[in-house]
Parts: C-alpha cells; sequence; structure tokens
C-alpha cells in the first residue's frame, strides 16, 4: 500500500466535539514479523487482522528495506489494542512497537536570552513542553567554534507547535530541514565516516588514494560522473538527496517512501517534457509543409528605382500643400449701388464732366468690392449649392451690421 502523505498530524476535528477519541493526533506504529516468518504480501490479509482486534484506523504502507508496515493511529484505544496482537489471521507471528523516527518532530528557534546556558539545563527547563532533545548550533570562526542563539529541538509530537515557550517569552517556531549526510570517508550519501566500511576515496578525482598525493589534472564526481568534486553542492545528486530530505521532513514520512515521492514526481516530468516537444517538433515540420513560398518581386534596375522614389516626393509635396492651404472659389454678385442725388446736369454738359462722373462711380465699386472680399474671408466657405445672399450675409457672432443702403456688410 502507498502513503497517504497528506495526512494532517493534527487533530481532524475539535476535541469538544470527538468524545470517543478517534479523530485525535496522529500515531506511528511499526508491525513486522518475528523470526523464521514473512509478512504476507497480500495487504487485505493485514488490513482484515488490524479491523478483527481495532477496527478502522487511519492508513498504513509497506516499508521494503526495514520489511516493516507502518500504521497511523488516530486513537489511543485502537492502539493499546493493536498492541496485543500477536498473530495475523493467516498464523504470521508478529512484533508491534512505536515508531523510532515519525512520532517526533524537529524545528528551530532562536532566544538570545538563554546564551550562557547548557543544552542540559535547557533540556531539563523545555521538558514539561515535551521537548526530549536540545542542540545548540555551533558557528565557526578564525578563533574556534562559537555558540550562537539558534536552537534545534526536538519535540515528542507529531505536530510542531507554533510558538514554544522559555518562562515567559513566547518565540515563534520554524522547521528544521537537515542538509544530505555524505561520508568523508568513502564519498557516498546516507552514512558518516565513522560507520563506513570501504576504502578512503580521493576528493579530486574520486580514486583508491590519498587526496594529498593525487596528480590528476582535471575533477571527477564518481556519484554523477561529472568534471567536478563529490562535495560539489551543485551535483546533481546532492540536488536529489537535499529534495528527497525536504519531501521526508514536510510530511513526515520514511525515506524510502519520500524518494519513491520524488522520483515519481521526476519521471513524471520529464515524460511531459518529451511529449511536448515530440509534438512541438512534429507541428512546426507540418506547418512548414503547408506553408506556402513566399513571392520574390523581381530586381528593377537602379535608375527606374531613383525615378519612383522621386515621384513619391513630389505626390507627397504636392498633397501636403494642399492640406496646408486649400484653394476655395468664392462667387460674388455685386448689386450696383444706388445712385446718389445730384443735381442733373445740364444737357450743355462739357466732356470733361462726363469722364469725371465715371471715374467717381468706378472708385466706388472698386472700394465695395474689396470690402466684401474681406467679410467673405472671414467666414468658412460656404457649400456651392447656396445662393448668392447667403455669401455676402456676415457670421452670427461677428460684430458687422448691415446697410440696406449699399445692400453689403461693413464693419462697426
Amino acid at each position: 500500500m502507498s502513503p497517504s502523505p497528506g495526512a494532517h498530524p493534527d487533530r481532524t476535528i475539535p476535541e469538544w466535539m470527538d468524545p470517543q477519541g478517534i479523530h485525535g493526533r496522529l500515531y506511528y506504529m511499526f508491525l513486522k514479523a518475528k523470526k523464521g516468518f514473512e509478512l504476507p504480501k497480500n495487504p487485505f490479509v493485514i488490513a482484515r487482522s488490524i479491523e478483527q482486534y481495532a477496527g478502522q484506523i487511519e492508513s498504513g504502507y509497506f516499508v521494503k528495506s526495514k520489511e516493516w508496515y507502518v500504521l497511523k493511529i488516530r486513537s489511543k484505544d485502537q492502539a493499546r489494542k493493536i498492541f496485543t496482537m500477536t498473530t495475523l489471521i493467516d498464523g504470521t507471528e508478529i512484533e508491534l512497537g512505536r515508531h523510532p523516527e515519525l512520532n517526533s518532530r524537529k524545528f528551530v528557534v532562536r532566544c538570545h536570552e538563554v546564551a550562557g546556558m547548557s543544552e542540559e539545563e535547557l533540556l531539563k527547563e523545555l521538558s514539561p513542553q515535551k521537548i526530549l532533545h536540545v542542540k545548540r548550533i555551533m558557528k565557526k570562526t578564525s578563533s574556534g567554534l562559537v555558540e550562537t542563539p539558534t536552537l534545534i529541538l526536538t519535540i515528542n509530537s507529531t505536530v510542531i507547535p507554533e510558538f514554544i515557550n522559555f518562562g515567559f517569552i513566547r518565540l515563534r517556531t520554524r522547521l528544521y530541514y537537515p542538509q544530505p549526510l555524505i561520508c568523508r570517508h568513502c564519498l557516498k550519501y546516507g552514512h558518516p565516516k565513522n560507520k563506513c566500511l570501504t576504502e578512503k576515496v580521493c576528493i579530486v578525482c574520486s580514486g583508491i588514494h590519498s587526496s594529498e598525493t593525487c596528480t590528476a589534472k582535471s575533477k571527477f564526481c564518481a556519484n554523477c560522473k561529472g568534471n567536478h568534486s563529490p562535495l560539489d553542492r551543485n551535483c546533481p545528486v546532492y540536488t536529489y538527496e537535499t529534495a528527497v530530505l525536504k519531501v521526508k521532513t514536510e510530511q513526515n514520512i520514511t525515506l524510502e517512501a519520500a524518494r519513491r515521492l520524488v522520483e515519481t514526481h521526476h519521471q513524471s516530468i520529464t515524460s511531459y517534457a518529451e511529449i511536448v516537444k515530440n509534438h512541438n517538433e512534429v507541428f512546426m515540420q507540418q506547418k512548414k509543409k503547408q506553408q506556402p513560398k513566399k513571392y520574390i518581386a523581381p530586381t528593377e534596375p537602379k535608375q527606374q528605382k531613383d525615378q519612383q522614389q522621386q515621384q513619391q516626393i513630389q505626390k507627397r509635396n504636392h498633397h501636403s500643400t494642399e492640406s496646408i492651404t486649400p484653394t476655395t472659389t468664392v462667387h460674388l454678385t455685386v448689386s450696383p449701388p444706388r445712385k446718389r442725388s445730384t443735381p442733373q446736369a445740364s444737357p450743355i454738359a462739357s466732356g470733361d464732366e462726363a469722364e469725371d462722373d465715371q471715374h467717381q462711380n468706378d472708385t466706388l465699386i472698386n472700394s465695395e468690392t474689396r470690402k466684401l472680399i474681406k467679410a467673405t474671408n472671414r467666414v468658412p466657405s460656404p457649400n456651392p449649392s447656396s445662393s448668392s445672399q447667403n455669401l455676402l450675409q456676415p457670421p452670427l457672432n461677428s460684430k458687422m451690421k448691415f446697410d440696406p443702403r449699399h445692400n453689403n456688410a461693413c464693419k462697426k
């Protein structure tokens, strides 16, 4: 059975709504076969055996590396009943116990006020809050190791508290993420140096010799077969181990279950990326086949191109002048002015006097036409279909008045 990493470790419902106590915090147990026996591969046999003793539990999953079966329980009564089991329904003798890792969590807290206290003193003061272990982080300097105010606390619970009290000081907590454990002897992940049983490996070239006597010109990593040191943090194996520990810490599952989740997620991403890549390649090939050929215009002589460019420039200049100074034609109809009441000339008038009268009439007509042109220039160009009388009328808002004596518009 696969683990259920999304299960919340805290209570599923409030305590006052759970009088039977079957929705409490998660509690982890392990189930394994005694010597001479093997756990059944059929998961229904284990499920029916547990249900006969304690009823339905939260969930469970198999750990192949230790040949354990991990049980998730939320009721204390169910845990007591399960502890009394000795055999399964198929006759397999079993052992039950408290899981050594999953029932405790680690978190980080910073407190400057306890800088002078030892780890033993802090553990004694924090034990009423279910603290099992206290570890102070040390900082390496030129003068040696120096204590820091950062503490790593281990609590006997599957739920990390949001706050922890140092006396009356209330401090916020955060989850502790461990770093990948690498052996400084064989440069492999998963065990410390004091438990290594293999020969020492060179840090530079991963050869079986001392790094001080190494003559290799280039670095080599035996973990990923790359051109770098095995201790390099950019190594893909180091990145993978970091991701596994992060999943294990956040979801509080075993290391094997975390590796299985990370590998499944990585394979799904890789396969999806390959599908998208192949689909895009096929689509681009089909698009190239369906795309029509581009029309390439024939090349023209240089002189012909220059002439076309000059013609285009002339057209642009012509359009620009027309838009700036539009030509408008104004049709004017001038009525002859009324003759002034002058004494009638005697029939015996001389030729010079007749010429003077004609000259006075011409100058009067010319002055009147100039005034009419000035008045029409102030008015927007009328429609050609309008009458001649509308052309001579001034705008309504202009300071003009109509003189009926001359039948034209003039200024005040």
